[in-house]
């Protein structure tokens, strides 16, 4: 699924060099490019989970340890999905 937002992050790269910060803003305010931050956020921070879910499972020998260490990368990971998306929502609606 990444691999299909490689174009669209490629493009907005593009658009956006030497752009100034008004027109990045204005650039990411637009519903399309918006969704499509808000995609590749989502798609980044669960890719992440997942690699450290390994990480631990791999490394960590401890059960309690282990149990704690997901339930800190799992909570990680909501609360920065959860300011992921209010940003990215005040953002499009100009709050």
């Amino acid at each position: 699924m990444l691999v299909l937002l490689l174009p669209w992050l490629a493009y907005s790269l593009l658009c956006l060099a030497g752009a100034s910060h008004e027109q990045a803003r204005a650039f990411a305010a637009a519903p399309w490019n918006a969704a499509l931050v808000l995609l590749s956020l989502l798609l980044l921070l669960y890719h992440g989970m997942l690699g450290l879910q390994v990480v631990i499972e791999d490394y960590v020998h401890h059960r309690a340890l282990e149990l704690s260490l997901h339930f800190i990368v799992r909570a990680a990971t909501l609360l920065a999905a959860t300011l992921g998306i209010i940003h990215v929502l005040k953002l499009t609606l100009g709050a």
